[in-house]
């Protein structure tokens, strides 16, 4: 909050001049301080255990998701790439699958 330029005491001529920037004054006094409240208030409440509780819950709660996302999308590229070598695989050598498909005699 910026404050106004200091007052000119030449301005000041007269008893009433004197009485209406003292209650300027009080009044630019009086926002000041409702702001350094609000402001200490706002401090008081970012450093609450409260807020902290929240506030970490709600970042493991975001690591969790975006982990769990890169999960499951590294699981399923994987996946793809699992199952294009096997086409490959199976491409090269249909022998070996037809063997792997038959059922051993026991």
């Amino acid at each position: 909050m910026k404050f106004k330029s200091r007052t000119n005491i030449r301005k000041i001529s007269s008893l009433h001049d004197l009485h209406a920037e003292k209650l300027r004054l009080k009044g630019e006094l009086a926002r000041t301080e409702e702001g350094i409240s609000s402001n200490y208030h706002h401090i008081l409440d970012a450093f609450s255990f409260h807020h902290i509780l929240n506030t970490v819950t709600q970042d493991i709660a975001i690591a969790s998701s975006a982990f769990s996302k890169a999960f499951s999308f590294g699981k399923s590229l994987i996946g793809k790439v699992k199952k294009k070598k096997k086409k490959k695989s199976i491409q090269a050598n249909p022998e070996e699958t037809k063997q792997i498909d038959k059922p051993a005699d026991i």
